[in-house]
């Protein structure tokens, strides 16, 4: 069999990627296989190209909904060869899809993880004797992965069920950790292992060891080409960072998540639209942001681990051109990092000290047992905070008592979630086709799905534990993500006062007789660590830094050297020149007057409303609003010359808009 033509045939390439036609032969010989290849790697042709050569069904067990879609539909172009199956489908598209499965029409099923307990479902399978079966986004079943799903732990049993022989396993983030992990939970027996695709040619890396890093970054952008982001480890440094560059003309802003959610809009808006040259921010800025011109990433403190650091400097460069990515080092670093993750995690003693805080709150006695719901609520939190405790600390206490067996985790707050999107409709179908967060895209579409255009006019409440169920992840995934669409200015999210509700098992025991599993309890704190000391050993080396993360991920090349980076290449010294103050070139913005303006045009807005009686959309979108921030029209001639302020708005509000803007 000519893989090539069949690959021509079937998809119109006429060459395989690198590693592909390996992986596609090991396959097609029955063998398992483990593929760790970078998104935009070429992962589910991989798989498609076997099933559609095979003579059975093949199978693809995937979490993500709308990744299922996608490759359902473009593998559908042009014949009808693969179906999907999970909870998005209706009555009708369900029986639909059933039938052609257990007609045989295609060749290819793909499932959510949710289908694996369906006993009536998996019997149909079985029956069909399917050549293959595919997970992706396998990093999924592994505890150290970044989105642990407990459902993929499912997969080994519908494995043995079906007694499927070739079971391969596809990911685009894998270490050494989790690759063994998969290996060993999917009981793979010695699979061809592939790691591909994780250079990054375009981009230079180099590391500045830096006494005085403020100076040294403000003499790296007088070389450095621009648009840039600087990263930095906390808030305050992202705003410390940004206005030093200020202060040598440099028209730089700051960006976090603490900013409301309005000003984050205008801030990647003005990024993206050039108005902006260099933002400095926490790791909350970057994802689904669509530029691709952006020619330097710096690092102002070190990242937490390989992995974030890789994901971040790969924001440079993705129009192909030539990019830095600067780490500014100092050992100092570290010791912040391990600080902010040691941080987060109690001692025994404080975990001694949460049990009797919460029970003496709640006046359970020694002996007694309660089976009443405990809120952890405010003033737990207060209290907590009274004795010295974050309430990051405060969450980790309260998960080694109920992994302990002293607690149980109930969820009761999760239902008082609310959320409404702060953009337009095409704003967010921009969202969705563009960010690289699939788990993101599937919860946009699921919510789009579920409670339509309701979620633009007004805040709605959220069944967190209902729609966290539909997408397969854990409530706390879930809650984590829609957060990010607050940190990223789409939504507007209204969280609970309060981090969920527990309940006493048992009775009620002198807290230094507690026996708390430290082993496991304290185990992600100890990864995280271990992170921190491999970046450091990165910052630290002295062999090609494209080396190191592509051995770091396992993508193995003897005697590889980039030519690019400072310890393969002498970069010239971007630091030996003095300070110059530079002219600004745009003036720059001051974001929170400019929200200030945005509230009073809404106040204008809901006045109107109110006198109208009608719905302030109806009256004046907030798309327009923003636009009349950007342009502050000081004339009725000017004001009505913005796209879509029609006369009859103008009668309305035109006149108070007039005169906010002349004060």
């Amino acid at each position: 069999m000519n893989l090539k033509e069949q690959l021509t045939e079937h998809f119109g390439f006429t060459s395989f990627r690198s590693g592909q036609e390996e992986i596609i032969k090991d396959i097609i010989k029955g063998k398992s296989v483990l593929a760790i290849l970078p998104t935009g790697g070429g992962k589910s042709l991989c798989f498609q190209l076997p099933a559609l050569l095979s003579d059975s069904i093949s199978i693809v067990i995937s979490p993500l909904i709308s990744l299922m879609k996608d490759q359902v539909d473009s593998i559908n172009k042009n014949n009808l060869n693969a179906v999907f199956i999970n909870s998005s489908l209706d009555h009708s598209d369900y029986r639909i899809a059933m039938n052609l499965i257990t007609l045989k029409k295609v060749k290819l099923v793909y499932l959510s993880p949710e289908k694996l307990t369906d006993t009536t479902f998996i019997k149909i399978l079985k029956d069909l004797k399917p050549s293959y079966l595919f997970i992706d986004e396998a990093h999924c079943i592994s505890e150290w992965g970044h989105n642990f799903r407990p459902s993929f732990r499912k997969i080994i049993d519908f494995v043995k069920f079906l007694e499927i022989e070739s079971v391969s396993a596809f990911t685009a983030t894998a270490n050494q950790i989790v690759r063994e992990d998969i290996v060993k939970l999917l009981e793979m027996k010695n699979p061809s292992v592939y790691v591909e695709g994780f250079e990054r040619p375009n981009i230079a890396i180099k590391v500045i060891n830096s006494a005085n890093k403020k100076r040294d970054l403000v003499r790296l952008f007088n070389k450095l080409e621009l648009p840039a982001i600087v990263y930095t480890a906390t808030r305050r440094s992202a705003q410390e960072t940004a206005s030093e560059l200020q202060k040598f003309g440099f028209n730089a802003t700051y960006y976090h998540g603490a900013l409301n959610a309005e000003i984050r809009k205008m801030i990647q808006d003005d990024f993206i639209n050039e108005k902006i040259e260099i933002i400095c921010a926490t790791n909350a800025f970057g994802m689904g942001i669509d530029k691709s011109n952006i020619r330097t990433v710096v690092h102002f403190e070190i990242p937490s681990s390989i992995e974030n650091y890789y994901q971040e400097i790969g924001r440079a460069g993705r129009d192909g051109n030539e990019s830095k990515a600067v780490l500014l080092y100092n050992p100092r670093d570290i010791v912040l990092q391990r600080q902010i993750i040691s941080s987060s995690y109690p001692d025994f003693s404080q975990i001694m000290l949460v049990y009797d805080l919460i029970l003496n709150y709640y006046q359970i006695g020694l002996g007694s047992s309660n089976t009443s719901f405990m809120n952890v609520d405010e003033n737990i939190i207060k209290l907590a905070i009274l004795k010295k405790i974050s309430e990051s600390q405060l969450k980790v206490a309260i998960n080694a008592l109920v992994h302990s067996g002293y607690f149980k985790q109930l969820n009761s707050l999760h239902s008082s979630y609310s959320m409404k999107f702060i953009v337009p409709q095409h704003y967010l179908r921009e969202f969705i086709d563009s960010t690289p967060d699939s788990i993101l895209k599937d919860i946009t579409i699921t919510l789009l799905r579920i409670e339509g255009l309701k979620l633009f006019n007004s805040l709605v409440k959220l069944n967190v534990e209902h729609l966290s169920g539909l997408l397969d992840i854990t409530p706390d995934q879930f809650l984590d993500k829609i957060k990010n669409l607050s940190n990223m200015g789409l939504a507007q999210i209204n969280l609970p006062a309060g981090k969920g509700a527990i309940q006493l098992i048992g009775f009620r025991i002198k807290a230094n007789e507690l026996k708390i599993d430290s082993i496991a309890a304290f185990k992600h704190r100890d990864y995280q660590l271990s992170k921190v000391n491999q970046i450091q050993s990165f910052a630290e080396s002295e062999i090609c830094r494209s080396y190191f993360i592509l051995d770091y991920f396992g993508e193995k090349h003897s005697n590889f050297k980039c030519g690019k980076c400072d310890n393969c290449n002498s970069f010239e010294n971007e630091l030996d020149f003095d300070i110059n103050q530079r002219e600004l070139t745009s003036s720059r913005i001051d974001y929170e007057k400019e929200e200030e303006l945005f509230l009073e045009l809404r106040r204008i807005r809901a006045e109107a409303a109110r006198k109208f009686n009608q719905p302030e959309y109806l009256i004046c979108k907030d798309e327009l609003l923003k636009a009349i921030v950007l342009e502050k029209p000081k004339t009725p001639a000017q004001l009505m010359s913005l796209k879509g302020f029609s006369l009859s708005r103008y009668n309305k509000i035109g006149l108070k808009i007039i005169e906010l803007l002349n004060e």
